[in-house]
């Protein structure tokens, strides 16, 4: 089952020494509606302001902000590789005029958080360190990059199953926020959020429930009630209450999140997918098959038109099918299915990931079960290896 990242971006600032109005007004007008969450309004604004930006000269630093607003819209409509390319342009031209500056800098993050979404977490990680260091260096640690940076790094961690340092980050975060963005914003939602994640993976369910509903309030009053951010805090929130079987409000939380992500983002969108798949987990746990894999085969659709066919959320959903094939006693069926969801983690993620370490089991279940033992060793074998390497990372580490 899978939680949904909030991954905080900052928007870049405007520039009032412009000569050019419409710039400016459209710039605006796309920030506005970012913020509210209408990213279709967000991206024709922001798309307008680029046109108008593009007309000057090649390292002017308006065309770098509009590049990246652009990427930010993008990048909430799941275009992926598009806000890439416009960020790295951006970059190139912050690169040139003010490397150290606060501005490129989140650039740089912004990148990040893009590579992590596009599965390549090595990078991710490389980039947020460079960029916590640089802000350190500048004496921006009360900024509201570096909350965004230590929050974005946490969210890393926490996907790779080491909840103690992701925490770490998290609190961190939180102070700097509260400071930087002010004790309501909804960036003080996301950190609220990320911690419940992690109490909730710490069986403090009572905290974690508290921490959500916080951050669903918080972020009602500053986004309003039908913001994305609003239905990923439902959502995680749903899965808290099927850890404590309480499965019929579970029910209720992850319709109500489907239900604002098809307004505020569409069914086209992975966060959609991951809504669909929650849900199915739910049913699959109360045993409706049935249901739960039409959600998945749902899910998987969504995840491979926005990732493409080798992307860890697509394997996220090859993994879900075929478990429900296998616990169906669909033996031939399961096996395509888990081989390629192992293929494509191999291939994406690092190779102490714990979600390798589940796929490597659920072949090595299959396998035993298909009375091929051999090959159920050798998959168990780097299950278990991945599993010690990873507790004497977290022993010494964290």
């Amino acid at each position: 089952m899978k939680t949904i990242a909030m991954l905080a971006l900052v928007l870049a600032p405007m520039y009032a020494s412009t000569d050019s109005s419409s710039w400016e007004t459209h710039s605006a007008a796309g920030k506005t509606a970012y913020d509210r969450g209408d990213y279709q309004l967000a991206r024709s604004e922001f798309d307008l302001a680029l046109r108008q930006a593009d007309q000057l000269p090649p390292l002017d630093r308006r065309r770098a902000t509009s590049l990246c607003n652009a990427a930010l819209a993008a990048k909430a409509q799941a275009r992926y590789p598009e806000a890439e390319a416009l960020l790295q342009r951006a970059i190139r031209i912050l690169d040139s005029t003010a490397p150290m500056e606060i501005f490129t800098i989140d650039a740089h993050e912004k990148l990040a958080t893009l590579s992590r979404l596009l599965g390549r977490d090595a990078v991710a990680e490389g980039i947020y360190h460079s960029v916590i260091t640089d802000l350190t260096t500048i004496g921006a640690v009360n900024s509201k990059q570096y909350a965004v940076a230590l929050n974005n790094l946490g969210e890393l961690y926490a996907s790779q199953g080491r909840f103690a340092r992701a925490e770490e980050h998290y609190r961190k975060s939180l102070e700097v926020t509260r400071v930087a963005f002010g004790a309501t914003d909804s960036q003080v939602g996301v950190r609220l959020h990320n911690l419940a994640q992690v109490a909730a993976h710490a069986r403090r369910f009572a905290e974690a429930e508290r921490l959500y509903r916080q951050s669903i309030t918080i972020t009602r009053e500053s986004r309003g009630s039908n913001h994305p951010q609003v239905a990923a805090t439902l959502n995680n929130l749903a899965q808290l209450m099927i850890q404590r079987k309480k499965y019929t409000t579970a029910e209720q939380l992850f319709q109500q999140a489907l239900q604002i992500w098809e307004v505020s983002v569409g069914t086209a969108h992975p966060d959609y997918a991951s809504g669909l798949s929650n849900l199915a987990t739910m049913y699959h746990l109360r045993r409706k098959s049935v249901k739960a894999e039409g959600l998945y085969q749902q899910a998987l659709a969504i995840d491979e038109a926005a990732f493409g066919l080798v992307h860890p959320s697509v394997a996220r959903d090859l993994n879900n099918l075929g478990t429900v094939a296998f616990e169906t006693r669909r033996y031939a069926d399961a096996e395509p299915l888990y081989v390629r969801a192992l293929r494509i983690r191999e291939a994406t993620l690092d190779r102490n990931h714990p979600a390798l370490q589940d796929s490597l089991n659920n072949l090595a279940g299959l396998y035993f079960r298909m009375g091929r033992p051999a090959e159920g060793e050798i998959a168990a074998t780097k299950a278990m290896t991945i599993r010690v390497r990873n507790t004497l990372r977290d022993g010494h580490s964290e």
